[in-house]
């Protein structure tokens, strides 16, 4: 074969990558396609989504793998694919509602419905929410109890969270 075919080839195959690669392209395809009028997805969505996409794969899936285990400055630009690069450009191209309408029916209403619904899924955004409110609350009352206020409202109001 021909070295750069080669090079493109996997050095240690991983079927379960590959899977997902494929899969998530092939739902991103779907869903663009079944995206309704006024929604279409551009052309830069696209290329940030496949882009991430074939980063992903090239640094994991090819013969850049089997030099990243023997060269540290590879190894570290895979890394920065890895963490950095790829994910970002999969993140910017907000894939999430066109994957999910690319996806079938029957996996959205068995799966995805019933993880979006979950109490886990809700539950840090509360105790982070009862956490800023205890802190927040906490600290009028000793803003009050400091000053001398008694009878302070600050302590008994729903103060805002800093973010």
């Amino acid at each position: 074969m021909s070295g750069w075919l080669a090079f493109l080839l996997p050095w240690e195959f991983s079927p379960l990558a590959v899977a997902l690669v494929v899969g998530a392209a092939v739902a991103f395809v779907r869903g663009a396609r079944r995206a309704p009028p006024g929604q279409e997805v551009g052309v830069a969505r696209r290329i940030g989504f496949f882009a991430g996409l074939a980063l992903l794969y090239f640094v994991m899936q090819t013969h850049y793998d089997y030099l990243s285990q023997h060269m540290f400055y590879i190894h570290r630009l895979q890394h920065l694919v890895l963490h950095h690069a790829g994910p970002f450009l999969i993140a910017l191209s907000q894939p999430q509602a066109v994957i999910a309408r690319g996806l079938p029916q029957r996996l959205h209403d068995r799966v995805l419905a019933p993880a979006w619904r979950h109490p886990l899924r809700s539950g840090p955004r509360r105790l982070r929410a009862s956490r800023s409110r205890a802190a927040s609350n906490s600290s009028c009352s000793g803003w009050c109890s400091s000053t001398g206020r008694s009878g302070c409202r600050a302590s008994t109001t729903r103060a805002s969270s800093p973010r």
